[in-house]
């Protein structure tokens, strides 16, 4: 993804430092002069710049902020990305910074971030917004992408045993959903009429995250989500603790078991 235009200024104004990874450089930015921050982790094919809206919102509310380009994104190097990549970059980021007042995901980037705070990375609160947690849809999208055959999905489970000792599946949103603390306060956002991640996704998350609050939007899509005004405000008012205009829980957890 490239980095739009009107982006570039901002970009360039953040503090930046790079970190080695897996034998990749991945590049850091860094906002703010405050005593908490807010970690930022953009999705599959995505980048930093996409939360240049978040990020200054964040700064006026009083929040430092750190997001990343991670491996193979972006300013980073390399040529291959995976959820751990993604969440390898966030406990680097901790390692510096300490945990965050919260971790907000976008896409993969929020599955990776439910990974990372199933091993440890238990910020107070965790957004996670646009989130493919339904291993099967993830694999059809790839393959629709690619127009490949249903064989890339054994070959994709093969590979992630062979390489990275871990079944495909264990990675699976939805399971790492029942890993979670059920204490960690979470916000699921997710838009209605989302065509890369349907809404099942966000239902299949309430159900195994039943203490989590519920932002659904309409017509934003799936990246127009993280840069709308209304909803970044929304998500900033969950941060600070204070009551965001969600759906009716009731009704909403209805949809989800049906």
């Amino acid at each position: 993804m490239k980095i739009l235009d009107d982006d570039k200024a901002f970009m360039n104004a953040a503090g930046e430092r790079v970190v080695e990874i897996r034998g990749t450089k991945v590049r850091y930015y860094e906002w703010g002069n405050y005593s908490e921050y807010v970690l930022l982790v953009h999705g599959w094919g995505g980048r930093a710049s996409q939360f240049k809206p978040m990020v200054s919102a964040l700064l006026k509310a009083g929040f430092n902020v750190v997001a990343f380009d991670a491996s193979g994104h972006g300013l980073s190097t390399g040529n291959e990305s995976t959820i751990f990549h993604f969440s390898q970059a966030i406990f680097k980021c901790i390692e510096k910074h300490g945990l965050p007042k919260a971790i907000v995901g976008h896409s993969l980037g929020a599955v990776a971030s439910l990974l990372a705070n199933t091993n440890g990375a238990h910020c107070e609160k965790l957004i996670l917004c646009s989130a493919p947690v339904i291993l099967e849809e993830v694999l059809n999208e790839f393959r629709f992408k690619l127009n490949a055959s249903t064989r890339v999905d054994e070959w994709l489970k093969y590979h992630s045993v062979s390489k990275y000792h871990m079944e495909l599946a264990n990675v699976e949103g939805i399971r790492i959903a029942q890993r979670c603390d059920k204490n960690q306060k979470v916000l699921i956002v997710h838009d209605r009429y989302d065509k890369a991640v349907g809404i099942e996704n966000a239902y299949s998350l309430m159900k195994e995250l039943p203490q989590a609050d519920t932002l659904l939007t309409k017509e934003l899509g799936h990246n127009g989500l993280i840069r709308n005004e209304k909803v970044i405000g929304q998500i900033i008012d969950y941060i600070k603790g204070l009551p965001i205009k969600q759906e009716n829980k009731s009704e909403t957890r209805n949809l989800a078991l049906n």
